[in-house]
């Protein structure tokens, strides 16, 4: 038994290895558990397989629109009014089936560094039976901030988030790699109540060392005796919001990026002399 997952029609570009003559991802993808959707030309027809997919019990794996990003934000293109996928399908799954289906948020939160993931799943959401087009879109809404609570914490939001606002508020190159320890502690402490990475509580010395000797092997910082000297101008670029612009010109802001839409976090970075 395995989720079958929904994927656009062309998600991998003409001519590039990817998709060329001796491979096309697009058509093995299908062949694994891709069920396609043409995102220009959608139809009642093309969303039968996911329709039908709910009705008989089986899970449906799918990106909730425009929450996907380049440049780290959760909600980089959450722009529409009308109900999104998730509320449509489910609706008329329930229609057919008689019986509510449950919505799981799933969180992916990835640090470039160590090239790893996390998911996390939440806890499952409903939607009405008998729910109109406004209760559809306040469900499709109420999913994404589901995903926004689900995010992990790990040490790079933290000392990236440091750096970063330190250098936002013309801080200089060179800072004291205690106070950044120090001030990372105190980050830990403000966002206590979220879901942390279990190596921020287990270890946080060796983590935090970890995460710089990281940032030194991408030459993105020097640490010498204490003092620890930060590549300003790596952290201050604001890179054309590409795919993956972002996460390569700049993966300090691609980083706090993740995290930036939790109030405790934000206020939590701030304020802080780091300089050496």
């Amino acid at each position: 038994y395995f989720s079958r997952f929904m994927m656009r029609t062309g998600a991998f570009e003409k001519g590039s290895i990817l998709k060329s003559y001796w491979i096309d991802l697009d058509e093995l993808a299908t062949l694994i558990a891709a069920i396609q959707i043409d995102r220009d030309n959608i139809s009642l027809k093309q969303l039968k397989p996911f329709v039908n997919r709910l009705v008989e019990g089986n899970s449906l794996a799918m990106y909730i629109g425009r929450t996907r990003s380049r440049s780290g934000l959760l909600m980089e293109y959450l722009e529409f009014d009308e109900p999104g996928a998730p509320s449509f399908l489910v609706a008329q799954a329930q229609r057919k089936r008689g019986e509510p289906i449950p919505a799981v948020p799933l969180a992916r939160t990835y640090e470039p560094f160590t090239k790893k993931s996390v998911f996390v799943f939440g806890e499952p959401r409903y939607l009405a039976m008998d729910a109109k087009r406004e209760e559809q879109r306040e469900f499709d809404l109420a999913l994404i901030e589901d995903i926004a609570k689900l995010v992990e914490f790990h040490m790079g939001h933290i000392v990236c988030g440091l750096i970063y606002n330190h250098c936002l508020t013309g801080g200089s190159a060179l800072i004291s790699e205690s106070k950044l320890r120090h001030a990372a502690r105190h980050v830990v402490d403000a966002i206590g109540e979220r879901r942390l990475a279990p190596r921020m509580r287990d270890d946080f010395d060796k983590h935090f060392d970890d995460y710089i000797r990281l940032l030194e092997k991408k030459n993105l910082c020097v640490s010498h005796k204490g003092q620890i000297v930060i590549a300003r101008d790596i952290v201050m670029t604001v890179p054309p919001l590409e795919r993956g612009g972002y996460v390569r010109q700049n993966p300090f802001k691609f980083i706090m990026n993740q995290v930036i839409h939790v109030p405790e976090y934000c206020e939590a970075i701030q304020g802080h002399d780091l300089e050496q």
